[in-house]
């Protein structure tokens, strides 16, 4: 693939980085507009936005480090350099709205529908970049479409298997994060499920990882309860639907009660 974007005065540029941050400012575009579509200030989900941004780059790295603690593997300063937890992102990302929300006075169920959408095509984009870079790579199958790495820096950088044929892992994730921001977008603009995509959105998050999943090959993602089958992200995208189910039931119960009240 293409693991090394370019160099500059000695130094690399991985593909991998320049993906990811062509996807975060595309993400930021898709909020600050959808944002603006349910009255929120521009500038104000922008400024939110970077503020995530941070706040999913130290997440990310948290979990990896946990779950590196955690299951007794070695995790150093070199390691910090890595993508991290997607998960881990995501919760950082939702705590730090949360707070945001309050502290700036904004209405936390129309930012959660201006961002969950930006944050599901963002994954998107950020799955090309590892597809480039060769990390979170799939595992080995002799299916027709498998792919197969060549390149020397995608073994160095990401760990995969060279001269292997594997599961195109990334690009199945990234597909279905495709569809999953465009179904959230379309909800959007038709007005359903107005303040409320947060619960469909870890649902569908939920599911999309527990799908993907099955087909990743590399390691070190962790193992927990000494259940080959429950790795990290399955633990996470299990705890995602169950919060998502949890929000969408007390959303329903909310709406019975009101109804009740008015009758």
């Amino acid at each position: 693939m293409w693991p090394i974007f370019t160099e500059i005065a000695g130094h690399e540029i991985g593909t991998f980085g320049v993906i990811v941050a062509l996807g975060l400012l595309l993400s930021l575009w898709i909020a600050r507009r959808l944002g603006k579509r349910d009255g929120l200030d521009p500038r104000k989900v922008n400024d939110v936005g970077l503020l995530i941004i941070v706040a999913a780059m130290v997440g990310s790295r948290l979990l990896a480090a946990a779950v590196a603690l955690l299951s007794g593997a070695p995790f150093g300063w070199e390691e910090l350099r890595t993508a991290g937890a997607i998960h881990g992102a995501l919760l950082g990302a939702i705590l730090t709205l949360i707070v945001l929300s309050r502290a700036l006075r904004l209405p936390l169920d129309r930012l959660l529908d201006a961002y969950v959408p930006a944050a599901a095509f963002g994954q998107a984009v950020g799955r090309l970049g590892c597809f480039a870079a060769g990390c979170c790579f799939g595992a080995s199958t002799d299916l027709s479409w498998a792919v197969t790495f060549t390149e020397p820096d995608a073994l160095r950088l990401g760990g995969v298997p060279l001269g292997v044929p594997v599961h195109p892992v990334q690009l199945y994730d990234a597909t279905l994060h495709f569809l999953m921001s465009g179904a959230l977008i379309v909800l959007h603009r038709r007005k359903v499920l107005v303040g409320r995509l947060f619960a469909p959105w870890c649902i569908l998050e939920g599911c999309v990882r527990l799908l993907v999943e099955g087909a990743r090959g590399d390691v070190g993602r962790g193992v927990w309860l000494g259940i080959e089958w429950l790795s990290t992200g399955r633990v996470t995208s299990l705890l995602m639907i169950v919060v998502g189910l949890l929000v969408l039931y007390r959303s329903h119960a909310k709406d019975a009660s009101l109804h009740s009240s008015a009758v």
